[in-house]
């Protein structure tokens, strides 16, 4: 499972609202002209997911569940109450593990979801 290329989902239900989801270079560059290098972002205002198209797919499904971890955080009102910084520190301690603890036990994944 761990090498498996995998489509990206072109939206996400994301508590009430649907987000967008792009792997696109030039979206991303734009992006990068105010914030520098960047694997992803999530623009809650305009509900969009953007991710850098040519990261390893395995950093790209990282770097997905790290920019829903954002949106998450922005819809139970967590991002005001941490402010930028302590939310991205979180976000970065939480999304490799979450994302790892997913990848190694697909038949939680399935629990989970109900698809046993």
């Amino acid at each position: 499972m761990e090498g498996t290329m995998s489509t990206l989902p072109r939206t996400l239900q994301i508590g009430p609202f649907v987000y967008s989801v792009y792997a696109d270079l030039e979206k991303i560059k734009d992006a990068e002209k105010e914030s520098g290098s960047l694997f992803g972002v999530t623009t809650v205002g305009d509900l969009e997911i953007l991710l850098h198209p040519t990261s390893h797919d395995l950093v790209q499904r990282e770097t997905l569940l790290h920019e829903v971890l954002h949106a998450v955080f922005h819809n139970v009102g967590l991002s005001e109450k941490l402010g930028d910084k302590a939310e991205e520190q979180m976000i970065r301690s939480l999304s490799p593990a979450l994302f790892d603890l997913l990848l190694r036990n697909p038949q939680l994944v399935a629990y989970l979801v109900g698809a046993q």
